[in-house]
This record gives C-alpha cells, structure tokens and sequence, in this order.
C-alpha cells in the first residue's frame, strides 16, 4: 500500500513538472490555489462554477486571462497588459505560445468563459416559473414550485415513480448554474455550506451538468451578499 501511495505521488509530482514547465518561475495567483490533497494546485484541474464565485460578476475576465498571463503571454488590450504588469510574478514573454496551455487550462479558460457569456439566467427562470417549465435531468428542478427561499427538487423511488422532495435551501445563480444551498451544521462540517449545482440549458430545458460541493462559508456568505438583492429584483411578487 505504502509503494502504491509513493507511486501515485511519483506520477502526480511528474505531471505537475510535465504540464508546468512553460509557467513563469515566480507565478503566484488564483490558479495557484490549493483545493485537493496531494498539494495538487488548480491549475492542474478542471474547476467548478463554486470556484469563481470571489470573481462572479465583474473579475471572470481577469482569472480567465490570468490563465494565459501565467505563461507571458504579452497583452494587446490595455487593461489586461496595466493590470498584470502591476503583478510582481508577471514576465511578458515575446516568444509566448498558446500551445503552452495544458488541456485544463482549455477547459476552465472555455468554462468561465461560458458564465462571462451568459451573465445571470434569472430572466429564463422568470420565464419557468411563468410557464410550469421544468429542467429535466438527475434531479428535475420544479421551477413553478420555487419560492424565493425553497428548491423544489424532484427524484425517483425505488419503484422508478417520480415524486418531489421539497427541499428547505436557499438557491441562487451564477451564469446559467443554479445553486442550491445549506449551511452544514455537523462538527467537522461547521461553516461551510454544501450546494448542488445544476446546469441548465434554457433552450432544450434540459440540465446539462450536475456537481455537488462544499464551500467555506466566508466566500460563500460574500457571494450570497452581493447576489442575492439581483435574485430579489426577478423573484419578487412570487
């Protein structure tokens, strides 16, 4: 068991080296943040929409960008070029490349990229409620039986019959992901809150994508205080 641990770690460590060797020397940023064992840092991984929460709505761009700035890239558009050469690890790079970046940084430059686009969905899930849409998917959200405080998920029982759980959460929006959420009480769990995350697709009224996570409660209570008098302005009068 010890020779598979050191043998994973050998093969994690090897593709940190392998994936980060275009990275400046000194880089110190967002995609530098810890979020699972091993040290791994997320740059090598794929992130979630509770990720960006800090940046949601108003800095997505920088982090996007700072994707890019860790390699040098050199910026042509003078906020991104003022705003990270006031950054101590930032080295522009003449010879800098695109295909320095690693498939994650494909992907979560594509993923923030996809919430900047969208903006928020409240107006589709006005739309919803209006219309008895329900987003079908893992767990079918019930719009119509939303309130301004309440989720109603629905399930299935073992008997494959669909009924509903109404669920006492609090829910929110990020880009086109709506957030449902509980603070957890459990003592090792305290001040944090847990969130299932549904991907909705506004046009086929399909979910597209499900997670769950947990989220330290002071990012989360920020986030909660900055959008939650934007969800009030859609979801008044329901």
């Amino acid at each position: 068991m010890k020779k598979l641990i050191i043998i994973v770690l050998f093969g994690i460590i090897f593709d940190v080296n392998l994936f980060g060797q275009n990275v400046l020397p000194n880089y110190s940023g967002f995609w530098t943040e810890i979020r699972y064992p091993y040290n791994l840092e997320m740059q090598f991984q794929k992130i979630r929409a509770t990720y960006v929460l800090e940046y949601y709505p108003d800095r997505l761009d920088i982090i996007r960008n700072e994707i890019y700035a860790k390699y040098g890239r050199p910026f042509v558009n003078k906020k991104y070029r003022d705003y990270f050469s006031a950054q101590s690890w930032y080295v522009e790079k003449p010879n800098y490349s695109d295909d320095w970046l690693t498939e994650y940084d494909r992907y979560n430059a594509n993923f923030i990229l996809s919430i900047e686009k969208v903006g928020h969905c409240y107006n589709a899930i006005v739309v919803a409620k209006k219309n008895g849409i329900i987003y079908e998917g893992l767990h079918p959200i019930h719009f119509p039986l939303f309130t301004s405080r309440t989720s109603a998920i629905g399930s299935e029982d073992l008997d494959k019959k669909p009924f509903i759980t109404f669920e006492d959460r609090n829910w929110l929006v990020i880009g086109n992901w709506v957030i449902v959420y509980k603070q957890l009480e459990g003592a090792y769990e305290k001040g944090r809150y847990m969130t299932q995350n549904f991907l909705i697709d506004t046009i086929t009224k399909k979910q597209i994508d499900y997670e769950v996570d947990i989220v330290d409660r002071d990012i989360f209570e920020r986030f909660i205080t900055r959008q939650e008098s934007i969800k009030l302005q859609y979801v008044r009068g329901w």
